[in-house]
């Protein structure tokens, strides 16, 4: 069984904290309290990054009204262990990868560089989506963030995007009358080798979708037949002071989560696909995916053993716990 409130918990410490730095502006402090609060006091989701297992049923939410994402509570946390797709590049595919954004950006040192290398050590990447619904509305307004392996420490965005349903999945548009918004722009527009705004925008809007997907898996896990929800509650935390002040802080702060459970399957750790590949496979056990059948209906089919082509067997151990991250792979 995997914790992840300590994660959550270092989330709203990082956002606090940051809301104090002296050359944060006023709008941003306020943007990172608000989502210091927002993580402190609302339900709290952990998915698997179903990228691998969804395949054309995560593809087609949105794009119907029948399969439009409702949020299991006005308000939700969602926190995801993203795939990080170039873990299964080749040396000279991460070469060009980094050199691509090198170029893209203005970095004064080599911290660019040493991101993405403490990055590549690691098949995951933790990030995180707070968002809200308003009762009789499609949209979705997100806030997010993602989990840095260089700096230990979580890096909030200080802007809001809308997520709208289209006839091709979500749109995603920014919050131009917002403040915090438009300072994160300016700030990614002046990291830019190409200053100007458009370009900003999209690299922002980029990084939105990738993260807000867990909306998605989200919804696709909750939409399956027997699925069930479970609570995992955080340690107790003690609070010195009187009793007035000790229900405050409880009612304050909480890092109690949900996961889902799929037809007896606790879905609280990474999703990991082990096939594919040029010559074969190794026999592997695989995890279970979506099916929708032909009453128009989605199931999970359960993990099975999948003998493959080539000798040994691959297993595969992630442990993402507090943000220390341990990645183990052997072949026996």
């Amino acid at each position: 069984m995997k914790d992840h409130w300590q994660r959550y918990k270092s989330l709203a410490s990082d956002l606090r904290k940051r809301a104090k730095w002296e050359h944060v502006e006023e709008p941003r402090q306020k943007r990172f309290l608000e989502m210091a609060e927002f993580v402190e006091t609302q339900p709290k989701f952990y998915v698997p990054d179903m990228y691998y297992a969804g395949g054309k049923e995560s593809q087609e939410v949105g794009t119907r009204n029948d399969n439009l994402i409702r949020l299991p509570y006005p308000k939700v946390v969602v926190l995801m262990d993203e795939i990080l797709r170039s873990a299964n590049f080749s040396e000279a595919q991460h070469a060009d990868h980094r050199a691509k954004d090198l170029k893209r950006y203005i970095w004064e040192d080599d911290y660019a560089k040493r991101t993405m290398e403490a990055q590549d050590k690691f098949s995951h990447r933790p990030t995180v989506v707070l968002a809200e619904q308003f009762e009789g509305n499609d949209d979705i307004e997100v806030m997010i963030g993602s989990w840095n392996a260089l700096t230990k420490e979580w890096n909030p965005f200080a802007a809001k995007a809308l997520l709208t349903p289209d006839e091709v999945g979500y749109k995603i548009g920014l919050a131009s009358n917002d403040f915090s918004t438009n300072l994160h722009l300016i700030r990614v527009q002046a990291m830019m080798k190409d200053q100007s705004a458009a370009t900003a925008w999209g690299v922002v809007r980029d990084q939105f979708k990738g993260v807000t997907l867990s909306l998605t898996f989200l919804h696709m896990l909750l939409s399956l037949e027997n699925v069930e929800i479970k609570k995992r509650g955080a340690p107790k935390l003690s609070v010195v002071g009187s009793r007035n002040q000790k229900k405050k802080h409880k009612a304050r702060k909480s890092f109690d989560y949900h996961v889902l459970s799929i037809n007896g399957e606790t879905w609280d750790s990474p999703y990991e696909d082990v096939g594919g590949g040029h010559g074969g496979v190794r026999s592997h056990l695989r995890r279970g995916h979506i099916r929708r059948l032909s009453d128009g209906k989605t199931t999970w089919v359960r993990a099975a053993f999948i003998k493959g082509s080539k000798e040994g067997f691959v297993n595969k151990d992630y442990d993402v716990l507090g943000g220390n991250y341990a990645n183990q792979e052997t072949q026996l």
